[in-house]
């Protein structure tokens, strides 16, 4: 219906969730109050469709390997039956369209501001913060990433609210050069600021 919750964090030491229920355009307009000077750049995303959909591939593979090895070799003491194995595959099949989805509407974006949207099952959440209120940056990699080169990444940002974000599929080199870029160059003026 082209509408968002918009929920604000201030820096106010009794700080309250500041919910809001707006049209899109009008949470645009607030975007763009707070952060239009801001120059952000993209950080690439595995655009391969089938890192996406490998998790669903290999479990329907598994379903289906399993339920034919049972029937060549346990004959009629058939464990697994025919609609379970076809629940699973719907499941999965669900999980994958889940996946493309994501594949679609994420986005990461890393420079003075930290913009991140990102899709949990089909909703999608828009995160952004400047980068001096990010508190923790995670950058997680299982086997399946590191075999595609790709990583998922968690921003947690300081004070109270800690508001939290996690994306996935991201390019691992590309995002971990940038994250040093950014957030080492903004520790060491700090750390020049202070001494001087």
């Amino acid at each position: 219906m082209g509408c968002v919750k918009c929920k604000i964090n201030t820096k106010a030491k009794d700080n309250l969730d500041c919910m809001l229920y707006l049209k899109t355009k009008e949470a645009s307009v607030i975007y763009n109050a707070i952060y239009k000077k801001t120059n952000i750049l993209p950080i690439k995303r595995q655009r391969s469709l089938k890192r996406y959909i490998s998790v669903p591939f290999w479990f329907v593979l598994t379903i289906l390997g399993v339920y034919l090895v049972q029937i060549l070799f346990l004959g009629k003491t058939i464990i697994l039956k025919w609609y379970i194995v076809l629940i699973f595959c719907c499941l999965t099949m669900f999980c994958g369209f889940i996946c493309l989805y994501d594949y679609k509407k994420g986005k990461l974006y890393i420079g003075n501001v930290v913009f991140v949207i990102t899709t949990r099952i089909f909703n999608v959440k828009k995160f952004c913060c400047n980068k001096t209120e990010v508190g923790m940056i995670k950058i997680i990699q299982n086997p399946i990433d590191r075999r595609y080169k790709t990583c998922k990444i968690k921003f947690m940002t300081v004070g109270e609210s800690r508001e939290s974000v996690k994306i996935k599929h991201i390019e691992h080199d590309i995002a971990q050069e940038r994250i040093k870029n950014i957030f080492w160059q903004t520790i060491n003026t700090n750390n020049v600021s202070r001494e001087t």
